[in-house]
C-alpha cells in the first residue's frame, strides 16, 4: 500500500540526446519496451490484470533475480549515462542471478562519462542506494568498474559497508531520512567530505552533517565513545549537533572494529543533561556584557562535563570566578 505507482503512455523515441528524447505516443508496446533501460522495467499490465511481456524475458530475468539492460548494454548507457548508476541502484533488489558480464563491460567501457552527470542527479541516485540496507553490492560493482571515482570524484570504499554495519545504520537512526548520509560516510574516503559535498551539491545541512564525520579521526571517536567516559563525548556530539550513535557506527566501520550492540543502544536512548549556568545568571552576578560572558560560559561548560554534569550552577559560577551570592 505504500508503493508508488506511475502511470505513463507508452510510446517510441524519434530522437536520444542523453537524458533529452524526442517521443512519439505509441500503442506499441514492444515498441515501448525496446527503449526501456532494464528488462525488468518492461512488463505490462491490461486493463483485466493480465501481466504481458512483449520482450519474452523479462518475466524470466524476474524469477532468476537477473539485472540486464534492454537490447545492447552499451548502447542504454551511451543514450544516458545515469543509466549506470540506476544499475546499481537496482542491483541490491535483482542480483540472485548474478551481476550481468555484458552490463559490467559496458559499465566499465563507459564509466567515463558519469564525470559529466550533473551532481544534483548523481545525487539522487546515491540517495536511494544509500538510503535503505543492501547498497554493497551496488557500490562494489560502482568501484570494480570505476563509476565510483568517475561519478563521485572519490573512489569508495564497500567493504566498509558490511551487513551488520548497514543494519546497525538504520537502527541507530530510526525514520532519520539522513541515513543514506550515514552509509556515505562509513564507504567514503577519510578526509573526502568537501569533495563529496561539491560533487552532489549537497545542501548546507547536508554538507554540515557529512563534515561532522570527518573532523575527529576514528580512532580518537571511537576510544571516545566506547569508554568510561563516554556520556562526556555523547554530550559533546549532541552539543555541535550531531548524534554519538551514528559518529560510533562510522567509526567502527572505518576501523573494521566491532560494535557492542547494548552499548550502541544505551548512547541512542541516553539524553544529554541541561548546562545550568546561563549568561543571565552572569550577568545578574556583576559580570559585564561582552565577549567574556561568551568566554566564561565555555570554561564553565568544560569544568561542568568533565565533572560528569554534577555541579550546580553556583559552584559553577565559584569555579570561573564569580560569587554565587547576587
Amino acid at each position: 500500500d505504500d508503493e508508488a505507482i506511475e502511470v505513463t503512455q507508452t510510446r517510441v523515441d524519434l530522437d536520444t540526446d542523453g537524458r533529452h528524447a524526442t517521443v512519439a505516443f505509441s500503442d506499441d508496446w514492444r515498441a515501448d519496451a525496446a527503449r526501456r533501460d532494464f528488462t525488468v522495467n518492461a512488463l505490462y499490465v491490461t486493463a483485466d490484470g493480465a501481466v504481458e511481456d512483449p520482450l519474452d524475458c523479462a518475466h524470466e530475468d524476474l524469477d532468476a533475480g537477473r539485472l540486464r539492460f534492454v537490447g545492447e548494454a552499451a548502447r542504454r548507457v551511451e543514450e544516458d549515462a545515469l543509466r549506470m548508476l540506476r544499475y546499481c541502484r537496482f542491483l541490491p533488489r535483482f542480483h540472485g542471478g548474478g551481476v550481468d558480464a555484458e552490463a559490467m563491460a559496458a559499465l566499465s567501457a563507459a564509466a567515463h562519462l558519469a564525470a559529466g552527470l550533473s551532481g544534483e542527479r548523481v545525487a539522487g541516485e546515491m540517495r536511494r542506494l544509500l538510503g535503505e540496507e543492501g547498497g554493497q553490492i551496488g557500490l562494489r560493482v560502482m568501484e570494480e568498474t570505476g563509476l565510483s571515482l568517475q561519478a563521485l570524484g572519490v573512489s569508495t570504499q564497500s567493504d566498509r559497508l558490511t551487513p551488520e554495519i548497514d543494519r546497525l545504520v538504520d537502527v541507530a537512526m530510526g525514520d532519520n531520512g539522513a541515513t543514506w548520509l550515514v552509509r556515505l560516510a562509513v564507504v567514503m574516503p577519510l578526509s573526502s567530505a568537501p569533495v563529496l559535498s561539491s560533487r552532489l551539491r549537497l545542501s548546507r545541512r547536508e554538507q554540515g552533517e557529512l563534515t561532522k564525520f570527518d573532523t575527529v579521526s576514528p580512532e580518537t571517536e571511537f576510544a571516545a565513545l566506547t569508554g568510561q567516559r563516554w556520556h562526556q563525548a555523547a554530550y559533546w556530539c549532541h552539543r555541535e549537533g550531531s548524534l554519538p550513535g551514528p559518529q560510533l557506527i562510522v567509526a567502527a566501520a572505518r576501523l573494521m572494529r566491532e560494535i557492542d550492540k547494548g552499548h550502541l543502544a544505551e548512547i541512542a536512548a541516553w539524553v544529554p543533561p541541561v548546562f545550568p549556568l546561563t549568561g543571565a545568571v552572569l550577568l545578574s552576578h556583576g559580570v559585564d556584557k561582552g565577549p567574556v560572558v561568551g568566554a566564561m560560559l565555555r570554561e564553565a561548560e568544560q569544568i561542568w562535563v568533565a565533572a560528569d554534569f554534577s555541579l550546580t550552577k553556583d559552584e559553577l559560577a565559584t569555579r570561573v570566578g564569580v560569587s554565587s551570592k547576587a
